[in-house]
């Protein structure tokens, strides 16, 4: 008896039988030989690039469903993965550790500093911005809409990407977390990547020390791609195989510790949007896009006049729109950027997001109030890849299809775990060298055992249905031959998507619905305020000289 099943990771519908006639053998080798080739062309679609010294990474997230776009990490000897989110409106990388005194459930356990054989604590004297008391230095940050992080530095082994994407480890400072409040206590993401321009005081951010590994890395260059599910990160350069359009250059300006750029007006349909935009950011860690009243009620009249008389095929309800024919936005107007003497343009499909799993499409820009400035967050960044180049102080943005990542691989660990080591006994020592963990030789060995499979089922199928023929010939007059079955495709479209609810035009506004489900999937919707903009408040050094410091043991600061 056949039973039909729905692949979730790969939307296939595929069919499965207890006993396979010869029909069906042959097409489970084709299904086998298929999931083979997706399985070796996955860790193809972004991983390190020897000859060009480029390093990438996928990204993960969406716009309703989780608010934001992360990117893993895997950190230590042996590796531990950590999700953090991508923001280059801060500066630092930091997560959770065991033994956090307030830290919330995410997606990926705490990084156990005890379980890393290459871990260290960072000490006075050893390059710790700031002042110093006594041995070990701690952060502070927090950001305007109200969430707090406070942790210690230390040293280790860091990866961009996961395992399969084999980019080379570098030996970086990061933060481990012991006290998150607000969005950092509820995301699901385990952390945050801060990737701020260079400039400011303080530690340099985890895109710097990239920067600093000249042997795998040589320029000071890193793009984002982002898609309406996840996309893609590159250090060193950028990935033009993904452009349909050409690369243009804005000038940037990253004085004041954050990309700014100078965006003069807008027009729709040669309708000029042309209200003061004034100070101009480029933030990946603010969802969607906020500029002042004047431009938000201009940009929007625009729109809604082009498609009055359902010129554009959809109904408006508020700040959403629900297309005639589902997703279809085609209909809608182009909204065209000016930069100084840079245009370039911003599609519906990204100014306007897909809410839930619905058809329902609402407005991914937002009034930030009277005389404020302008932050360019995800939403503008959507279908697009834009390129951060630091040496030049220039950004390129182009029109890209970019690629999707909605599910995480398993995550490979390498090496034996050493839990002995502690604050203690890493004082005054450096990591050891790394004995990478090769993954290719996974692959190989899983690619080999595919190949051997499917032949095997191809000839079996081959020498089954030909003695089938033979049988079937021999027949009497009238008996029916065996009839095959045909495998069909199907798209799981409410895959890691999140029912509608009213985004009610409040910053931060919680997206919890379904939360049961996503808690199943490892990915619960969290609101997502205007993370960006985020000042930090002091990178100083603090320490207790009366106990020693460690993940495990420590206490908040008072």
């Amino acid at each position: 008896m056949a039973v039909r099943e729905i692949s979730r990771a790969h939307g296939v519908e595929r069919s499965s039988a207890r006993f396979f006639p010869p029909f069906q053998l042959q097409q489970t080798g084709l299904l086998l030989l298929s999931l083979h080739a997706w399985l070796l062309l996955q860790p193809c679609l972004a991983r390190y690039d020897p000859v060009k010294h480029i390093a990438s990474a996928r990204l993960y997230g969406n716009v309703d469903s989780l608010a934001y776009y992360f990117v893993d990490l895997t950190v230590g000897t042996p590796a531990q993965r950590v999700s953090v989110i991508v923001d280059t409106g801060s500066g630092i990388t930091g997560f959770p550790c065991t033994g956090c005194d307030h830290c919330g459930r995410h997606i990926d356990p705490p990084f156990d500093f005890s379980h890393s054989r290459t871990a260290e604590w960072k000490e006075c004297g050893d390059g710790c911005a700031g002042s110093c008391k006594k041995q070990h230095c701690s952060y502070d940050q927090r950001f305007t809409e109200g969430s707090a992080m406070h942790g210690y530095w230390f040293k280790d082994f860091v990866r961009l990407g996961d395992n399969i994407q084999q980019n080379p480890p570098i030996l970086a400072t990061i933060g481990c977390h012991q006290d998150e409040t607000n969005l950092f206590y509820t995301q699901k993401a385990s952390g945050i990547m801060g990737i701020r321009p260079p400039g400011l005081k303080g530690t340099p951010t985890l895109i710097q020390q990239l920067f600093q590994d000249h042997e795998h890395i040589n320029q000071d260059v890193f793009s984002l791609c982002i898609a309406e599910w996840g996309g893609q990160m590159v250090v060193g350069g950028y990935n033009d195989s993904y452009h349909s359009g050409k690369l243009q250059y804005i000038g940037l300006n990253t004085k004041s510790g954050f990309y700014r750029v100078s965006l003069s007006s807008m027009s729709v349909a040669g309708q000029l949007v042309d209200k003061p935009f004034l100070q101009t950011t480029i933030d990946s860690g603010t969802t969607e896009t906020y500029m002042g009243e004047g431009p938000y009620k201009q940009l929007r009249s625009a729109i809604e006049g082009y498609c009055k008389n359902n010129k554009c095929g959809a109904w408006q309800f508020g700040t959403c729109w629900q297309p005639e024919k589902g997703d279809d936005l085609s209909k809608f107007p182009d909204i065209q950027m000016n930069f100084a003497d840079v245009q370039s343009v911003w599609v519906a499909k990204a100014y306007l997001y897909r809410k839930g799993s619905g058809s329902n499409w609402c407005y991914s820009f937002h009034n930030d109030g009277p005389g404020a400035g302008t932050v360019l967050g995800a939403s503008w960044m959507m279908h697009q890849e834009v390129v951060f180049d630091l040496k030049e102080s220039r950004i390129g943005i182009v029109q890209a299809k970019c690629p999707e990542s909605r599910d995480r691989p398993p995550h490979v660990e390498g090496g034996a775990v050493n839990s002995n080591s502690s604050a203690g006994d890493l004082r005054g020592s450096r990591p050891a060298k790394v004995k990478k963990f090769d993954i290719s030789m996974v692959w190989a060995g899983l690619s080999v055992g595919f190949c051997i499979a499917t032949g095997i089922m191809g000839i079996a199928a081959a020498f089954c249905r030909q003695s089938d023929g033979e049988k079937n010939r021999r027949k009497p007059k009238g008996t029916k031959g065996t009839k095959g079955m045909k495998a069909k495709k199907a798209t799981n479209r409410n895959k890691g998507n999140v029912s509608a609810t009213p985004a009610g035009g409040v910053v931060g506004s919680a997206r919890d619905s379904r939360a049961e489900e996503d808690e199943e999937e490892g990915l619960m919707p969290v609101a997502e305020a205007k993370r960006s903009q985020s000042i930090e408040i002091t990178s100083s050094v603090k320490a207790d000289s009366s106990r020693a410091l460690s993940p495990g043991a420590n206490e908040r600061e008072k």
